[in-house]
């Protein structure tokens, strides 16, 4: 009997080992799925916040105001520079005009101090005498001119060249004009006509561009799509994975819950059965003591019937009760 007990107590022991075990194992399993459910979320936000800053930066370089603004960015930078090429123009001019005043203040300082000192007899007269010579070379200059004039317009053929030279002159003159002009009116249509077809050429370009934008924008927007619906189907197989890691969780814990009650029921049995063995040892060694009584006592009068109340009320009274009732009677008549 006492193996037999020894044997189901070693069971039990064996079984709530396994079943804490299991526990632990499934203890562990639940914090590495949600260690690994944590990672999954913090990489999938950070990865979302990353794509919508990109994004929006996209958004915003490909937007008509950033091209605008960056356009005119430019023109200002262009202002600036010109005003800054200009405002170092003027600067220059102003210090050459500075220095140039300068010096002519410095000459006219020395002129100054010049007039201020008394001149020699001797310097004046040499002065007087170069304006002299200066005054006639002038004078003689000017009458051989008037002399030449004079001649010149006295003969007929020289005067015939000179209206016919005049002529030509004139006339290439105005045929020069006309060919300039229309040199002119040429290179402006065709500056026009380079403009025009600059500008054209510039709005091809610029749609071209924006239609690779516009089709670069749309893969992208595509790309990132798929991208979202593969992360979404991840998200939904992780979850589907989670809700069966729940369920299996639940079934665990039920489980757990049922086998707990199990173990509970069958200590409860197990003490029952104990219970049971020692009344069913006690009414063995009954059994066995009890014609013995009869035959040393015989059919002595007492005051309770013994085997009226053995056998009807055993259910009332511990299991060694009828024992030691048995023994006392025995150790009375004896």
């Amino acid at each position: 009997m006492s193996a037999r007990t020894g044997k189901s107590s070693g069971r039990s022991v064996s079984s709530r080992r396994l079943t804490c075990t299991q526990l632990e194992e499934h203890l562990v399993r639940k914090r590495q799925a949600d260690y690994e459910r944590l990672c999954f979320w913090n990489n999938s936000s950070t990865y979302f916040k990353a794509w919508t800053f990109n994004t929006a930066q996209y958004s915003n370089w490909t937007s008509k105001e950033f091209y605008r603004s960056r356009m005119e960015d430019e023109r200002q930078k262009e202002m600036k520079k010109k005003k800054e090429m200009l405002l170092n123009e003027r600067r220059n001019k102003l210090r050459n005009l500075y220095e140039e005043e300068s010096a002519m203040y410095e000459e006219e300082l020395k002129e100054m101090k010049m007039k201020k000192e008394p001149f020699s007899l001797e310097e004046l007269k040499a002065a007087n005498i170069e304006i002299m010579l200066r005054e006639e070379e002038q004078r003689r200059r000017d009458r051989d001119l008037k002399m030449y004039h004079h001649w010149r317009q006295n003969q007929p053929i020289l005067r015939d060249f000179e209206s016919k030279q005049h002529y030509d002159f004139v006339k290439k003159s105005w045929l020069q004009q006309m060919l300039e002009r229309k040199k002119e009116r040429e290179e402006e249509e065709r500056k026009a006509m380079e403009h025009i077809e600059n500008l054209r050429k510039m709005q091809e370009e610029q749609e071209r561009m924006q239609k690779e934008l516009e089709e670069e924008r749309k893969k992208n927007e595509e790309e990132l799509k798929q991208y979202l619906d593969k992360q979404m189907e991840i998200i939904k197989c992780k979850e589907e994975q989670e809700q069966i890691l729940q369920r299996e969780e639940t079934c665990t814990l039920k489980a757990q819950a049922e086998l707990e009650q199990m173990l509970e029921e069958r200590q409860k049995l197990e003490e029952r059965r104990k219970k049971k063995d020692l009344r069913f040892d006690a009414l063995f060694k009954y059994c066995v003591a009890f014609p013995l009584f009869e035959r040393n006592v015989g059919n002595a009068q007492f005051p309770f019937s013994l085997r009226s109340h053995l056998m009807t009320d055993n259910e009332s009274h511990p299991a060694s009760e009828p024992y030691f009732l048995i023994v006392t009677c025995c150790a009375s008549f004896s």
